[in-house]
């Protein structure tokens, strides 16, 4: 639902709400309500984005949260391995500086759905699809949760210093 609320990106820091949309829906629950049924309206999703082989945010955010991996990630390791090097004091500067160059040469390895399954291939630009429908088929939704993509994407969405979480925000 959330695509069809907020089917374009903030311009300004303001989001256009799809009033047509919205109405469509109150007129739905409504017609709902008048046979004595009731509705939940609710963030629905499968998997965050098409970037997951699944749905729930717009496009637009679904580009920005994806760009963001590569140097989030890095973080987001760092983070990991200093929580998981409880035995040492810390880790040195120099230490640091090479894990960070480990991770930036081998992003490319981490990209969605690993450690599911090997990186998928994208397909080319001009489709509304990221990868080949057989590739999304290969595993069942819930699975592609376990990826570091999909770890990622759900870190932004609950980081209320994020933008994915203003987009939320903004569209619940």
């Amino acid at each position: 639902m959330m695509p069809g609320v907020l089917p374009e990106p903030p311009v300004d820091g303001v989001y256009s709400h799809d009033e047509r949309y919205v109405e469509q829906l109150r007129e739905f629950v409504e017609r709902a309500a008048s046979y004595g049924m009731y509705t939940l309206l609710e963030f629905h999703q499968d998997v965050l984005s098409v970037y997951h082989c699944g749905e729930g945010l717009p496009r637009w955010a679904a580009d920005e949260l994806h760009a963001a991996f590569p140097a989030e990630f890095e973080e987001e390791v760092l983070e990991f391995v200093h929580r998981m090097s409880f035995e040492m004091p810390g880790l040195s500067r120099l230490e640091d500086q090479a894990l960070r160059q480990f991770i930036r040469r081998n992003v490319g390895s981490a990209q969605f759905p690993m450690p599911v399954a090997e990186p998928f291939n994208v397909l080319g630009n001009g489709t509304r699809r990221v990868y080949a429908q057989r590739d999304c088929e290969k595993f069942e939704w819930y699975q592609y949760q376990l990826s570091f993509a999909a770890g990622h994407a759900y870190r932004r969405v609950f980081d209320l210093s994020s933008s994915t979480f203003q987009h939320v925000f903004a569209y619940w």
